[in-house]
């Protein structure tokens, strides 16, 4: 069991993030939800225990941009023993993340950590 479960889950991805839309992400969602959940916490630096439908909605938008990324292979590093890639996220990228994470997290996480790019 992982020490912290993803903030999202395939039902909530499906019935409510995607609202009728098709899904970009094909295969492996619960791997692109957990990694998702990683990255919100590494840029707020804490682990979010009030879950709320906004985070789970950044959890999936998030989700979305690493299917969308490992389309274009920039992955870093691969190991199939317990299976795990590393993507090299472009600066466009990771102004992305800081973008999907200001937009739908409260001003106090905010502070923790994410600072909005001014563009």
């Amino acid at each position: 069991m992982l020490k912290n479960s993803p903030y999202a889950d395939d039902t909530f991805y499906n019935d409510e993030y995607l609202q009728g839309r098709t899904a970009v992400i094909t295969s492996g969602l619960s791997f692109y939800l957990q990694k998702s959940t990683n990255i919100i916490n590494k840029y707020i630096g804490t682990v979010i225990t009030d879950v709320t439908d906004e985070v789970r909605m950044c959890c999936c938008e998030i989700a979305d941009l690493l299917f969308s990324e490992t389309l274009r292979d920039n992955k870093t590093s691969e190991n199939n023993d317990g299976y795990s890639v590393t993507w090299d996220l472009s600066k466009t990228s990771e102004k992305k993340v800081v973008s999907i994470i200001s937009t739908w997290l409260d001003s106090n996480y905010l502070y923790a950590g994410v600072y909005k790019y001014d563009n």
